[in-house]
């Protein structure tokens, strides 16, 4: 299939026009942005809003760590547990690997 300088120049316009839209969106895009935060600031003034009411907790976005640990699922004979989860892997248990053993035989 040959390919003609008409084919060409009309896919280079078609680009150009893809480039238009695609400035034009983010044009709009960005308008309706800040006329959204504006009316949300206004609303927030209005009634008093906190930042704690409106995203909850302690004043944070981010939500709260978990501190509770893992049940443990595999103990050694000097007390040592593991849950088997995330995190670091203990040395006992790297040990156990490193020595060709199975972790299964340590399951509590």
């Amino acid at each position: 299939m040959m390919i003609d300088d008409s084919q060409l120049k009309a896919l280079d316009a078609l680009r150009a026009q893809k480039a238009q839209l695609e400035d034009k969106i983010k044009a709009d895009e960005a308008s309706i942005r800040d006329g959204v935060i504006a009316q949300l600031r206004r609303h927030i003034r209005e009634f008093n809003i906190t930042q704690q009411q409106l995203f909850g907790g302690g004043g944070s976005s981010k939500p709260s760590k978990s501190t509770s640990k893992a049940e443990a699922k595999y103990a050694d004979k000097n007390g040592n547990k593991w849950s088997g989860g995330r995190g670091r892997v203990p040395e006992w248990v790297k040990a156990i690997r490193a020595a060709g053993g199975d972790i299964e035989q340590y399951r509590i």
